[in-house]
């Protein structure tokens, strides 16, 4: 469950950043026998740009002034826990952004 929970804040918080906060989030949980489908849709026509995890930790600040504004690690979370990861536009305007999370004896979702 924590894993879900996390993915889910992932997906919600890149969401609310591309399409803005007044606009609609919607939020789909699927779950199937060995894993579980996170999805969020939101309006805005950006799609998600997964950065490469060895640029982020070259930016990477832990100065006291900029420790908070380090972003941009979403996504690399999202494809470390989950079994596949993609974008499902949906015209005439936004996207779903998915994630697969594997359930099973090893994990508890």
């Amino acid at each position: 469950m924590p894993d879900a929970v996390l993915v889910v804040g992932e997906l919600m918080a890149n969401a609310i950043e591309a399409s803005g906060v007044l606009d609609t989030v919607t939020v789909h949980v699927r779950v199937e026998r060995d894993q579980v489908i996170l999805a969020v849709w939101d309006g805005a026509a950006s799609l998600p740009r997964p950065q490469q995890v060895e640029s982020l930790r070259e930016k990477l600040d832990l100065s006291e002034g900029d420790w908070d504004d380090n972003g941009g690690w979403g996504l690399a979370i999202v494809q470390s826990l989950c079994s596949a990861y993609w974008v499902e536009p949906t015209p005439p305007r936004g996207k779903w952004v998915c994630a697969a999370l594997a359930c099973g004896q090893e994990r508890t979702c």
